[in-house]
This record gives C-alpha cells, sequence and structure tokens, in this order.
C-alpha cells in the first residue's frame, strides 16, 4: 500500500507541485488554480482510491462547491495580474 501512495504522490507532483508554485506568473498560477477548481468539482479529486482508504478525505458536496468556489475567488484576484 506504501508503494501505491508513494507513487501517486510522485505523479502528483509532476502534475502540481505545490512547492514550485509559480509566483512570479500570476497568469501561470491562475490556470492551476483553475484546474485545481476543475478538478475538484468534477470529482476527480480527491482520488476516488484515496478516500477508500481515508474516509476523512471524502468530500461532501457543499465542500466541494465550497473548496472549488475558493479556488475561483483566488483565480480571480490573479486574473487582472495576469493580463487575462
Amino acid at each position: 500500500m506504501s508503494w501505491l501512495i508513494a507513487g501517486d504522490v510522485r505523479e502528483g507532483r509532476e502534475h502540481l507541485n505545490l512547492s514550485n508554485w509559480p509566483e512570479a506568473d500570476p497568469k501561470r498560477a491562475a490556470k492551476w488554480l483553475d484546474n485545481m477548481s476543475e478538478d475538484i468539482r468534477s470529482g476527480e479529486m480527491p482520488l476516488p482510491k484515496y478516500t477508500k482508504i481515508h474516509a476523512d478525505a471524502r468530500l461532501t458536496d457543499s465542500q466541494r462547491k465550497e473548496l472549488a468556489d475558493w479556488l475561483e475567488a483566488q483565480e480571480t484576484q490573479l486574473v487582472p495580474a495576469a493580463g487575462k
């Protein structure tokens, strides 16, 4: 099981590593926030195989909406700086 989780973490970091947040590139940061919001709204995140193991990571519809709305609000704050 630990190998599965380690593999998921490694793959996740290839797609989005928050340690490398693009502070100097607001347009790129806004796109990352948009992608995160879409993944949460669509149910792709958190990963179903992860929530089967960690029940406390399951999001209710209300929590999913709240998190996605927050991400979109953060994205909106970056949009003027990004020249969108």
